[in-house]
């Protein structure tokens, strides 16, 4: 579980949650580079091609 959010292509905020244990463990990682948004660019368009409309 978790999510990437990408923010002006430039930063990105990674969460994760782990809820195997109790109370829920969440982190999150803030990069910041062109670089990093660049891999992680990869996994949120494949994750949005890859996804069907809710209706």
């Amino acid at each position: 579980m978790g999510g990437i959010l990408s923010v002006d292509e430039k930063e990105l905020l990674v969460v994760t949650v782990n809820d195997e244990i109790f109370p829920p463990n969440l982190n999150a990682t803030w990069y910041c580079g062109k670089e990093h948004v660049r891999v992680f660019r990869h996994f949120i368009d494949a994750e949005w091609n890859q996804s069907a409309s809710i209706e």
